[in-house]
């Protein structure tokens, strides 16, 4: 019987290495992926459809926009535009971010018929959305992120990973808990805690059905102001080259004229 135990007792340790679950990937990669819902590879664009929901005992509202953005990557760094192509009130509206290697991101926004842009700090709103800049990977959240663990989130295995805001940095939150896929990496749910460390805001992160356009659909519920914004962004389109001169601030009044945008203006009536 010894022998027998001995021999059994080997194979099983043989076969440990097959059944011992994987490391998961480090907060940095985690991370990276729910960036990359915001900010694809470069140089990439896309359409992006937000609509504005509010509905509470004071008052009613609905909007919409359908706006245009662009990615690249040029010597110092990432760059990302977003141009409003309609309704046509908001057309021209713009704003470029410049991405800057262990420093907080440059935001700048454009509003016709101005001729110069203006810095917009991390927690000012994305037009009337519930979305900030920060929420929108417009601006980097400062403070650490760290791996809690592993949870089921509406029965699909996630890394949970909690980032804690640096107190007094401006930024309107205290925490952001973001579950993300254990399997594909793909983030599906976001929450914040406001500074007395109540939740405030839920984003939930969709793929299209399978036999759909491809398209992604982001939702924001404001639980605190009862309000709701759904951003849907089409399949980022890559292109070989996509001119400097459309990241640059000093021509953002001409961003809307762009050829890029040509296949998302809306149809005239």
């Amino acid at each position: 019987m010894p022998t027998l135990f001995a021999i059994l007792f080997s194979f099983t340790l043989l076969l440990l290495p097959l059944v011992v679950s994987a490391d998961p990937p480090d907060v940095k990669t985690l991370m990276s992926h729910v960036q990359e819902v915001f900010e694809p590879a470069a140089p990439r664009i896309r359409k992006v459809i937000i609509a504005v929901n509010i509905q509470d005992k004071k008052k009613a509202a609905t909007a919409q926009w359908i706006a245009g953005q662009a990615f690249d990557k040029l010597p110092d760094g990432k760059r990302m535009l977003t141009v409003l192509l309609a309704p046509e009130q908001w057309k021209g509206y713009a704003f470029l971010v410049q991405e800057r290697e262990n420093e907080p991101n440059i935001v700048k926004a454009y509003q016709p018929p101005l001729s110069n842009s203006v810095p917009l700090d991390a927690a000012a709103h994305f037009l009337d959305t519930d979305f900030t800049l920060a929420d929108l990977g417009f601006h980097k959240l400062p403070g650490q992120a760290t791996l809690q663990g592993e949870e089921n989130l509406n029965g699909v295995k996630a890394y949970k990973v909690e980032q804690k805001v640096t107190p007094d940095s401006g930024f309107p939150y205290s925490r952001v808990v973001t579950w993300i896929a254990a399997d594909s990496l793909f983030p599906l749910q976001r929450e914040y805690y406001d500074l007395s460390g109540k939740r405030w805001k839920v984003v939930r992160f969709e793929k299209s059905p399978k036999g759909e356009a491809e398209s992604l659909h982001v939702s924001m519920q404001d639980v605190i102001g009862n309000s709701g914004t759904e951003l849907t962004f089409t399949q980022a389109k890559e292109l070989a080259d996509i001119p400097d001169a459309v990241f640059d601030d000093l021509q953002m009044s001409q961003a809307v004229n762009s050829s890029l945008w040509q296949e998302y203006m809306p149809k005239p009536k």
